[in-house]
């Protein structure tokens, strides 16, 4: 009861989405599929860093290792940038891909691939417990945050008699505020939507959904 009860919360709360849908005959109708990790369900005090990559990808360790003692985001970093001063790398982040690298290192399995995969295989790792982590991009120059990333950990799919599908993305970020996408518009995420109330000038920046990784093991 409690994924149909969000079902219909995001439903009143997204109403442009549901413009696009096209009605249909009831017997023509399909169940949604909903899938939510109810470990993300709570969201936890906004962490203000500029390591908002190395952040997630220790979330996604933790998360995965859970029985291990839990890594911090200046972990990640120490792996990546190896024999640089503590000090030094407070003060740094790292990129997507190089933050990827802490992964390998500790020997977690994952899969990468650029923009969007089928909602299938999201449903699918979300029924297997596995959160997915998305490498977001500004769509115009910030350089204290120029890349990013988010948890997903959440969809619905709205499936149409044409074989296509509404689709809803629920994600979680650990340094701003969390984030609800859906398919059909150009899935650009308005990370900074706290800071915008106190910053004007970046009232115009999102950030695009430009890979995915999934499948995390260890």
């Amino acid at each position: 009861m409690k994924k149909y009860g969000l079902v219909l919360i995001l439903v009143l709360g997204l109403s442009p989405f549901f413009c696009k849908a096209n009605f249909v005959h009831a017997q023509n109708f399909q169940k949604p599929i909903v899938e939510i990790m109810a470990e993300f369900q709570s969201k936890p005090k906004i962490v203000r860093t500029i390591q908002s990559v190395p952040i997630h990808v220790a979330a996604i360790r933790n998360f995965i290792s859970k029985n291990e003692t839990p890594v911090s985001s200046l972990d990640v970093m120490r792996s990546v940038y190896t024999g640089t001063p503590l000090s030094d790398l407070s003060s740094r982040t790292a990129s997507f891909d190089d933050a990827l690298t802490y992964f390998d290192h500790q020997k977690i399995k994952y899969t990468k691939t650029n923009g969007i995969p089928n909602y299938r295989i999201i449903v699918d790792e979300l029924r297997a417990k596995r959160p997915i982590l998305l490498k977001l991009k500004a769509n115009t120059p910030y350089w204290p945050e120029s890349e990013s990333a988010i948890l997903l950990y959440g969809i619905q799919v709205f499936p149409l008699p044409d074989g296509k599908a509404n689709i809803l993305y629920i994600c979680r970020s650990l340094n701003h505020a969390d984030q609800v996408t859906y398919s059909g518009g150009e899935n650009n995420f308005n990370l900074l939507a706290n800071e915008k109330q106190q910053d004007p000038t970046i009232q115009n920046i999102v950030y695009s959904w430009k890979a995915t990784v999934y499948g995390f093991k260890k």
